[in-house]
């Protein structure tokens, strides 16, 4: 930006004010009229409004790519021009191509008042340049903002430095909307680490409390994310979910965050202590309308819950997930999915770990898991993850040019576990034995099709809250012979993973048949390996580990059922039947379900028009063929549906159709244009009338009497001919038999 502007948008600020000293800028001439839709834009806290700024050419030239900025009481803390940025009070932007003499176009500004602000007025110009040369402003454009539903503003955290604070709540994160009485919703809180966190403290821990003020509640009783380890940084957010409650007022309500650092060996907290402990807040806002995004969702996940208290290792326990409908449509086949299960951690008992439920329009269903902590499992909180995929029915439909789309909601659960003791009766947390865990894995959608290939995605994840796991192994394998690498080996290498973190690693597989005579369309397992060592303390551990986990990947078939060419008798006449014929041919490697074949027509009857096939082995071929007779002249319309279910229990339809033309026997066809019993064209005959001067013709009577005669013999054709077929027919039934 020039010299120019910037003395022109700190001018225009002075005005605003009343500072502005006695002195004026001579612009190099107006050549445009400005104007604003609205005249006083209004804006409630928390919200946006647009504001549109209109440039007329009032010169007599085209004006080129004109830029218009917006200056005046600007302020990320109360009043923002949204998409702008943050590292200018001068938003702008450039309307591109000409404005010719007399018209106008216009730049649209997003306006945002931030949340909890008072009732205020501000005002803000808006100056035209061509370059760098003003050619047009308006002044005094005035921005109104309306308080929030409460009148309540959320106070200001302490800064850091008043406490020497490691770590606090971004303020300049917009507070979440909730609806009240609806169900749980992820809140993201954002945190900021002050410049000497990393080298003072080994670890901060923000632990999210429930809520006191009571109009608000978690999803869980505590949500706790490690922020910082090892004096690295590990996460800037977390995520918790929350849900206002049905009889919350409107306005803003309090979550309360605990905040634990530990200090660095050597170093202590600004009150001596090893270990410096202090609350922080964040901010929820509440509302009354419904008018959230979140009113649209028509399925979720509403809660978690284990059948015991305390959880000790070797014990079995249920794990529970609530699964809420709250659309209008029943949903089939969801598909629930829990990971993060380990030998060594929790496991499954008796139990998949994928299921299929209907979740009815309005109803709760529970979905249990029966788990069990290992013998060997160490204290601490262990991560589970479940899956709920679905498909909505009252959207993406086929007028909508195409399938609807799959949804997913996930939960992770931490479910805290006390471990077996030492010998030494010392914590089990200093003994720990490291757990490395598939945290979520994919495989390219929602199945993998037999005889292709597909990506398996797995993040992997270090459980252990002290210990970095070094030299990691991991092997896969398949007991059923369907899976095999195609672009790199079934074992790979990780170097290392801190405590707590992820690493992500893609194999290459392909889905081959089994050598079984026939393919299921069901879920294959993959083995997973663990070999490690891990180092804590700074001291590596004297054991070598293992563990194993075991994937379920469901496989579809390839639907190739295929009909062939349709044969149709090439003439049809009315009242006479006539024959239509086509194959079809199951060329997949399974078999094809309830096959059955019925026709219908307009302008016709038929007979033997359905045939019911039953169950079409793998590479079997069979035909259908009916009669159909038309009923009048002129066009006969036949459809043959085919109607089946293929492999993976999915309906198919398949339509063949056809058009045959139906003649009567007094169509002028059928005497090549001639209609019989007409004299037409043709000369009158007399016993002595000659031929070209030399033969006597045939008489009138004798003319009538050998088209009659081509007519029954035509009749008689076209029964035979259907006698025929139907003969043959037969004869290909009894030479199959």
């Amino acid at each position: 930006m020039s010299l120019k502007k910037v003395f022109a948008a700190v001018l225009a600020v002075l005005m605003v004010v009343g500072m502005a000293p006695s002195l004026s800028f001579a612009a190099e001439g107006d050549k445009v009229k400005i104007s604003v839709k609205p005249s006083a834009v209004r804006i409630p806290a928390g919200e946006a409004a647009s504001l549109e700024v209109w440039v007329e050419n009032t010169s007599s030239e085209n004006l080129e790519d004109v830029e218009v900025m917006l200056t005046g009481e600007f302020d990320p803390k109360f009043l923002w021009a949204a998409g702008s940025g943050v590292d200018t009070m001068q938003p702008s932007k450039v309307i591109e191509g000409t404005i010719a003499p007399g018209d106008s176009k216009k730049a649209v500004f997003t306006l945002e008042a931030k949340d909890g602000q008072a009732s205020a007025q501000k005002k803000i110009s808006a100056m035209a340049y061509l370059g760098d040369t003003e050619i047009g402003r308006k002044d005094g454009i005035e921005v109104n903002i309306q308080e929030s539903a409460n009148g309540v503003t959320p106070p200001e955290e302490e800064t850091m430095t008043a406490k020497n604070y490691p770590v606090r709540i971004d303020n300049g994160s917009k507070a979440p909307n909730l609806i009240k009485g609806l169900y749980f919703r992820s809140v993201t809180l954002n945190f900021e680490f002050a410049d000497f966190a990393f080298s003072q403290y080994d670890r901060i821990t923000a632990t999210v409390g429930q809520p006191s003020d009571g109009g608000i509640e978690l999803e869980n009783m505590e949500y706790e994310e490690i922020l910082i380890d090892d004096g690295t940084r590990e996460s800037r957010s977390m995520k918790v979910r929350v849900r206002a409650l049905a009889g919350a007022a409107p306005g803003f309500y309090t979550l309360p965050i605990t905040i634990t650092a530990e200090c660095a060996e050597g170093l202590t907290a600004p009150d001596g202590s090893s270990t410096l402990t202090y609350q922080l807040r964040s901010f929820v806002k509440v509302n009354e309308s419904e008018g959230d995004e979140q009113a649209a969702t028509e399925f979720y996940i509403s809660k978690y819950q284990v059948d015991k208290e305390n959880i000790q290792y070797g014990d079995q326990f249920d794990f529970s997930i609530d699964l809420v409908n709250t659309g209008s449509d029943d949903l089939s086949n969801v598909k629930m999915r829990i990971s993060g299960l380990a030998t060594d951690g929790l496991t499954l008992v008796d139990d998949t770990d994928v299921k299929y439920i209907d979740v009815k329009s309005g109803a709760t269903e529970t979905v249990t898991y029966r788990l069990e902590a290992s013998e060997k499992i160490g204290t601490g909180r262990y991560p589970v993850t479940v899956e709920a995929t679905y498909t909505p029915k009252s959207t993406g439909t086929a007028a909508e040019g195409g399938a609807a789309e799959a949804r997913t909601e996930t939960v992770t659960a931490y479910i805290k576990v006390t471990g077996k003791p030492t010998e030494e009766d010392e914590p089990q947390t200093k003994q720990e034995k490291p757990v490395i865990i598939i945290d979520s894995y994919t495989y390219g959608g929602e199945n993998v099709t037999f005889g292709s290939e597909f990506p398996l995605t797995m993040i992997l994840r270090n459980t252990s809250t002290s210990a970095t796991i070094r030299n990691l192994k991991v092997t896969l394998s398949d007991d059923s012979g369907v899976f095999s690498p195609t672009k790199s080996s079934n074992t790979f290498f990780v170097q290392s993973i801190a405590p707590g973190a992820t690493v992500e690693q893609t194999v290459e597989f392909l889905a081959s048949y089994p050598v079984t005579s026939e393919s299921n369309a069901k879920s294959y397992t993959i083995n997973v390996s663990y070999e490690y060592e891990a180092m804590a303390g700074g001291k590596l551990m004297d054991n070598a580990f293992t563990s194993n986990e075991v994937l379920s990947i469901p496989l579809m078939h390839t639907d190739r059922f295929s009909v062939g060419e349709l044969y149709v008798d090439s003439q049809a006449y009315v009242g006479q039947q006539s024959f239509v014929n086509l194959s079809f041919i199951n060329e997949g490697k399974s078999t094809v379900y309830n096959l059955s074949v019925r026709m219908e027509g307009e302008n016709m009857t038929i007979s033997e028009g359905n045939y019911y096939v039953g169950n079409l082995q793998s590479g079997t071929q069979d035909s259908f063929e009916a009669y159909f007779t038309p009923q009048e002249a002129g066009q006969a319309k036949g459809t043959i549906i085919f109607t089946y279910e293929d492999a993976n229990n999915a309906p198919k339809e398949i339509r063949k159709e056809f058009t045959v033309e139906a003649m009567g026997f007094d169509d002028p066809g059928m005497m090549g244009g001639m209609d019989p019993g007409m004299d037409g064209d043709l000369p009158a005959m007399g016993d002595d009338m000659m031929v070209d001067g030399e033969k006597p013709g045939l008489g009138k009577g004798v003319i009538v009497a050998i088209v009659a005669g081509s007519l029954a013999v035509l009749g008689a054709g076209a029964f035979i001919t259907v006698r025929v077929v139907k003969k043959r027919r037969r004869i290909a039934e009894d030479e199959d038999i």
